[in-house]
């Protein structure tokens, strides 16, 4: 669902420029390669990084290709993707996990979010629509579906996770019982 509202988003936006650029462009064949060039040179100064780009250019490739009728020149089919870096993230230090904890220590709303995500790595998406059905308190584990690869994955629930979910979960939670619904409600 999230994919598509981006798909949507991003079609719209384009649709958009071109009728801001040809307010007579109503087809699809009306999009040239000068026109495409320019709303791609525009997502560039929209600040976007090179993933962004290249999606948003797979996209509209894809789309003409598919939309175009037999023949027709693809606007989008000699443009180049972007070269991509690579990220290194350098984890938080522990002090900085505390100086974390602590200040969310009071904050009923985000404290157990950002234990979740501590303790899983787990995206912030995907820890605030963790479910019940997911989380196996009796072999402490979490099994999950990720959002942005679709991989499932087994989490082991460490100790600071695992007394935030018991005391979410309520007596009885384990021994056969199961819970439904999103382990945080209100953050989903």
């Amino acid at each position: 669902d999230r994919y598509a509202s981006q798909c949507q988003s991003t079609l719209a936006r384009f649709a958009e420029f071109v009728q801001k650029l040809n307010p007579k462009a109503d087809e699809i064949a009306h999009v040239t390669r000068t026109v495409a060039r320019s709303f791609m040179e525009a997502e560039e100064k929209r600040g976007v990084t090179a993933k962004t780009w290249n999606d948003v250019l797979k996209l509209l490739r894809a789309t003409f290709m598919h939309l175009l009728p037999a023949g027709a020149i693809n606007p989008f089919s000699d443009m180049p993707t972007r070269e991509t870096e690579t990220v290194f993230r350098i984890p938080f230090t522990p002090e900085e996990l505390k100086a974390i904890m602590d200040a969310a220590r009071d904050d009923e709303f985000i404290r157990p979010i950002l234990v979740t995500g501590i303790c899983t790595a787990m995206r912030r998406g995907d820890c605030c629509l963790l479910e019940w059905p997911d989380v196996d308190m009796e072999r402490r584990f979490i099994t999950v579906k990720t959002a942005k690869t679709g991989q499932t994955v087994s989490i082991p629930i460490f100790p600071m996770l695992y007394d935030e979910l018991e005391e979410l979960a309520g007596p009885g939670h384990g021994k056969g019982k199961k819970r439904d619904g999103y382990v945080f409600p209100d953050q989903a």
